[in-house]
């Protein structure tokens, strides 16, 4: 495919979805889509040669910071800036920040409803649905009477 049939493809695409499209944004879809297609490597990895010593399957991108979770959880330096050295296919879509706001209703209806270890497999339930790491092929199953908020409605994001 020529880069100017790509160029129009791309332009169509954005175009349907965004407004004032512009030649850089152009250039910028073109040169990522160029280097996915070229790359010998399967996302989630690190390119080139300067990277935190993590393990991609460990950390969680977001538009602003790339987190490793093993290091947050040990108190450790866990937070880098989002780099392009980092190929991945997923990102959470908000942006990470350093202060902890607390989520106090959440941690009140928890106790209510849940006994300690299931308040630990539901907090490793969530964990495993923000990574891309499928490796402990994990499935969750929320079990409960009917009508009392394990279906679809309840994990829909406001």
């Amino acid at each position: 495919m020529a880069n100017s049939d790509v160029q129009n493809f791309i332009i169509c695409q954005m175009d349907s979805d965004y407004h004032s499209v512009r030649k850089s944004h152009v250039g910028d879809v073109a040169m990522h889509l160029q280097t996915i297609v070229a790359s010998p490597q399967l996302a989630p990895c690190w390119l080139g040669d300067e990277h935190p010593d993590w393990h991609t399957r460990e950390v969680i991108a977001t538009p602003n910071a790339i987190t490793h979770l093993p290091s947050l959880m040990l108190g450790r330096s866990a937070i880098e800036d989002a780099s392009p050295t980092m190929f991945n296919t997923c990102s959470l879509g908000v942006t990470w920040s350093d202060t902890d706001p607390g989520c106090p209703q959440w941690n009140q209806f928890l106790y209510q409803v849940l006994d300690n270890d299931s308040q630990s497999t539901l907090q490793q339930m969530f964990g495993y649905y923000l990574t891309s790491d499928t490796s402990l092929q994990k499935i969750a199953m929320l079990i409960g009477p009917p009508r009392s908020g394990k279906g679809p409605e309840a994990v829909k994001a406001p």
